[in-house]
């Protein structure tokens, strides 16, 4: 079984016989303190507990475009449909001639 005073002692031995200068150590515990107290504060806060429930504009929105029995009802006639498929049938109007015909002679 491994006992934390071993684990302890074996890394103050690592220290001691490290090379690395002491203003590297005391950079290095710098940044793991800032990283861990980073982790620390975004595990404590709570963004958006004002906001209101996540997904309520799609939701009104979902209820305006559904069908509800007494709504009133546009007429569907037709008409702009019929327009439109006359538009797509008729010849474009200011095409260039020769506009198809290939580059190379």
């Amino acid at each position: 079984m491994i006992r934390f005073s071993d684990v302890l002692r074996a890394s103050q031995r690592a220290s001691q016989h490290t090379s690395a200068p002491t203003g590297l150590r005391a950079s290095i515990r710098l940044s793991v303190l800032a990283a861990c107290g980073a982790a620390l504060m975004g595990c404590a806060a709570q963004p958006g507990a004002d906001l209101p429930p996540y997904g309520d504009s799609v939701r009104h929105m979902k209820e305006l475009q559904v069908y509800q029995p007494g709504d009133e009802v546009t007429p569907l006639s037709g008409e702009k449909a019929a327009e439109a498929m006359r538009a797509y049938r008729q010849p474009a109007s200011g095409t260039q001639r020769g506009s198809m015909s290939p580059v190379l002679p």
